[in-house]
């Protein structure tokens, strides 16, 4: 169950981003949406059981969210709730006399106001029952320089990984393949190749085979994951790299905190590890279907294990707003891929 419902005026989310990520950061579960669809009776229904199952309501004031009739009704369903309710206010928000005579007697966050961070952390953490961080707060991390650490051999060393605490002890690289920055795409692979190409299609793919063809091929072993010689991050960067299997994308999913965001103005999730402080970011990257990219909004990234009951389909990683999923897709598109390696 998320801890903090996030009520917010779609036009503030730049803003609403960095409160979100510092939450996340020191451990707090948050729901928030950001899809922006606010009409529907399946979309009400979502947002009226995250406020039900909510522990506290975090309602980020500003002019905009005054004008937000959407916004209203969550604040107004949250108070028939008796949910314990912190107002956040945002940076130039008027300080309405009506709006703050009804908050007299509610201790609210001013964002103008030095220190702003740890009074919201420290309001935030009493009620969920999380243990101070003596830490000192930031909501901004240098990530490249706290959280990612370089392998030893030269050809691996243009990836770079991060331990995330899992079960499994795997380590996530830190960019996808063809990538030079946390949130650049790089390069888009058909499944079961290690090149990119012009063209993405069914008469083009090279491993649309059914799993006896595949084996025979060499081209996936008997469990149904691609060998070296055909797994993208193997041969591109490395033999201690490969693709994530499907379970090991189950695994990310089960064990992380993961947080809608925005780097560098581009979209996608900060996973976070529950274990210590590292995290990676993978962004939407949409795929290549012939020659065009299309559905941006959302992430594909294969993983590396054949889809047995399907001639044409292996399992990926599928990201939206409102989804983290293992899927099957057809071997044919081109998606990005997120190397691992196992930790030695």
């Amino acid at each position: 169950m998320a801890k903090v419902f996030i009520s917010y005026a779609r036009k503030d989310i730049e803003e609403v981003y960095p409160i979100v990520d510092l939450l996340e950061k020191n451990g707090i579960d948050c729901w928030i949406d950001f899809t922006g669809i606010e009409s529907g009776e399946e979309f009400k229904k979502v947002i009226i059981a995250a406020i039900n199952e909510c522990s506290e309501f975090l309602y980020m004031l500003s002019d905009n969210a005054v004008d937000s009739e959407w916004v209203g009704k969550e604040f107004g369903h949250a108070k028939r709730k008796g949910k314990r309710i912190i107002p956040v206010l945002l940076k130039g928000a008027t300080q309405n006399d009506e709006i703050m005579f009804d908050w007299d007697q509610i201790d609210y966050v001013d964002t103008e106001n030095e220190g702003w961070q740890e009074k919201l952390l420290r309001a935030v953490k009493k009620q969920c029952g999380i243990g101070e961080d003596k830490s000192k707060v930031t909501s901004e991390i240098p990530y490249e320089k706290e959280h990612a650490t370089s392998t030893s051999n030269a050809k691996e060393d243009l990836h770079e990984f991060v331990d995330l605490g899992l079960p499994s002890g795997l380590l996530w690289a830190t960019c996808n393949i063809g990538a030079s920055k946390l949130e650049e795409v790089g390069d888009y692979f058909a499944w079961g190749e290690t090149v990119t190409k012009d063209w993405y299609d069914s008469k083009t793919a090279k491993s649309c085979g059914d799993e006896f063809n595949l084996i025979k091929s060499n081209i996936i072993n008997d469990k149904g994951v691609l060998t070296k010689e055909f797994d993208a991050a193997t041969k591109n960067i490395g033999n201690n790299w490969r693709m994530p299997t499907n379970i090991e994308f189950d695994e990310l999913i089960d064990n992380c905190n993961w947080v809608l965001c925005s780097l560098n103005e581009t979209y996608g999730y900060k996973v976070s590890s529950t274990t210590n402080h590292n995290w990676i970011f993978l962004p939407f990257t949409g795929f290549v279907a012939s020659n065009v990219l299309k559905d941006e909004k959302y992430a594909y990234y294969w993983s590396s294990f054949v889809r047995k009951d399907k001639t044409i389909k292996s399992y990926n990683l599928f990201l939206s707003s409102q989804t983290k999923e293992v899927q099957s897709s057809y071997r044919y598109n081109g998606f990005p891929i997120r190397p691992v390696m196992s930790k030695k």
